[in-house]
């Protein structure tokens, strides 16, 4: 998934918002790291930009994380003009 992940985020055009939605996604949950098919949370892989804690996250914090990536988004486009 990691080569999956590193293409995904090279191909998504500017500006981008990477969130890490989970236990799994920030910090690797309880596969953490230290295996062959892991190396722990997303942000080891790609720079995230929210953390969307909760297993699983409840729906209000997943709304709260996109408003959120929503406000840094309109952030880095301001910033750009």
């Amino acid at each position: 998934m990691e080569i999956a992940l590193r293409r995904t985020d090279d191909a998504t055009p500017d500006p981008r918002v990477v969130a890490a939605v989970g236990a799994c996604g920030c910090s690797g949950g309880s596969f953490g790291e230290g295996t062959y098919a892991a190396v722990g949370g997303v942000d080891r892989v790609v720079p995230v930009d929210i953390y969307i804690a909760g297993c699983p996250p409840r729906p209000q914090a997943i709304l709260n994380g996109l408003l959120v990536a929503m406000g840094v988004r309109e952030a880095r486009v301001g910033h750009e003009r």
